[in-house]
């Protein structure tokens, strides 16, 4: 039977939006109209309408929670009859509990807290282990399984501390930073470190999963155990389809759970490598194509511009991502021009606004000679700036660069944003062949007035465009 696409995207979209939903939760900023519309999604999906099937207890349990959300604030708020919310959450679960059938044991233990509830610590609690609830990848109705009655796994109460696990994820012997890039169809090797403080009385093993939003036809991560004396153990992940935009990757959450003898569990709270975002990376249609190392150059710069901008709007991402491949074409084509004597700035910025308005990712949004902080602005896109000098008598290094990225974060801070370009033509005398222009490109960070250690600091992108090189076989005379 043929899969549709349309049904692909709904699930997907389903499975999104309830766990942002949930974590919202997690995160302290609870929404209770998110939920609700989660909730809604996730009854669409086939088998939601067989009472006690998994799909239809989510979804019952996610309006649980939009309800249980409101009782705090209404409380709080000196609401008349405030306690209306706690009692619809309470009875909602109480019903999903009674009718489930074949459910995994996190379900269970989600909604026995939610139906038992008496503060609103429970609530974050029921979060966390719907969170880890696999939805399954059912896209007819055919696989939908038999009601079968079963028995709730047993659940340990909830410990007054809740313990916390150190999870540190390694790809290649290096933490990995997200988001990864990974090549297609390729097994990547995967380390997880664990360090736990106090480990928890008569528990047996920590259970380690990953929980995100791809299918797993989409992505394969397997999960590991780990004991008290092997606190670490072997994953991988395996990425079975091409990511079209690698500025919109796949987000992954990782859990940890203690189980004991009894087949109880506890919750553990993850710190280190908690959550993380994977991309694919294949050199055959990476952007800029034909350029595998400028496009791997490309996401790692993009993987630590989330890291460290992760409030960004993705409109600043996408523009910093169009411009800065762009010029990474442009940088490639010009790198191979011969010497022609002096360059002037003025030059050099008329070459490049051509190319970028001829590009159809850029075209008629480049920008030119914006007033910005009583100077003007040579290229901008949206709001990312690029600053071009040339530098036609001495070599350019990283070091010597450094002191004109003052002038693009400048003109970034006036418009209020994080994050520039900084693009400098090397048209100096060369004494050495070219390196690949990657190994002329990466983040720089320029100091700023008053302040050592700037709670949102500027960041600025440095791509040196070395030109004017002899031809090759000049090097052996």
């Amino acid at each position: 039977m043929a899969i549709s696409s349309s049904s692909l995207f709904q699930r997907r979209q389903a499975r999104i939006r309830s766990i942002e939903a949930l974590v919202s939760i997690i995160k302290d900023e609870p929404d209770a109209i998110a939920l609700q519309e989660a909730a809604d999604e996730i009854g669409k999906l086939p088998g939601a309408g067989v009472p006690g099937d998994v799909i239809c207890v989510y979804a019952e349990l996610l309006e649980g929670l939009s309800k249980g959300v409101q009782w705090g604030p209404a409380v709080r708020a000196a609401e008349v009859d405030a306690d209306r919310y706690l009692v619809a959450a309470r009875k909602i679960a109480a019903d999903a509990l009674a009718s489930a059938r074949s459910v995994p044991k996190n379900i269970i233990i989600a909604a026995s807290m939610l139906a038992e509830m008496k503060d609103e610590g429970k609530i974050k609690e029921c979060a966390k282990s719907l969170l880890a609830v696999p939805l399954p990848s059912r896209l007819t109705g055919v696989t939908i399984p038999k009601i079968v009655p079963t028995m709730p796994a047993p659940v340990r109460p909830s410990p007054s501390i809740q313990p916390r696990v150190l999870v540190l994820l390694s790809l290649d012997g290096n933490l990995i930073q997200s988001p990864l890039a990974l090549k297609l169809n390729t097994r990547h090797e995967v380390l997880v470190r664990t360090t736990v403080k106090a480990w928890p009385d008569d528990a047996v093993r920590l259970n380690i999963d990953f929980i995100g939003t791809a299918l797993p036809s989409e992505v394969s991560i397997h999960s590991c155990e780990m004991t008290q004396d092997l606190q670490e153990a072997p994953s991988s992940i395996i990425l079975r389809v091409d990511l079209a935009d690698p500025t919109t990757p796949l987000h992954f959450l990782t859990r940890a759970e203690f189980e004991f003898s009894d087949g109880s569990t506890v919750e553990a709270e993850v710190l280190g490598h908690s959550r993380f975002e994977i991309t694919s990376f294949d050199p055959a249609t990476a952007l800029p194509r034909s350029m595998p190392a400028a496009a791997y150059n490309l996401l790692e710069l993009i993987a630590e511009l989330k890291v460290k901008k992760p409030i960004l709007e993705k409109n600043a991402y996408d523009d910093f991502f169009s411009m800065f491949e762009s010029l990474s074409r442009f940088a490639n084509l010009r790198m191979q021009v011969a010497r022609e004597g002096r360059v002037l700035e003025a030059d050099f910025q008329k070459d490049l606004k051509l190319h970028f308005t001829a590009d159809p990712n850029i075209g008629a949004q480049l920008q030119e000679k914006q007033h910005k902080g009583r100077g003007i602005t040579d290229l901008v896109l949206g709001d990312v700036v690029l600053e071009l000098k040339v530098e036609n008598d001495e070599e350019v290094t990283p070091e010597n660069a450094f002191k004109y990225i003052n002038q693009a974060a400048h003109y970034a801070a006036f418009g209020e944003q994080q994050i520039s370009i900084l693009c400098i033509l090397d048209n100096s005398p060369k004494s050495a062949q070219p390196a690949v222009l990657a190994s002329y490109c990466g983040w720089m960070y320029p100091k700023s007035h008053g302040l050592t250690d700037p709670r949102y600091p500027s960041m600025v992108a440095v791509m040196i465009i070395p030109v004017g090189f002899p031809v090759p076989s000049d090097w052996s005379r």
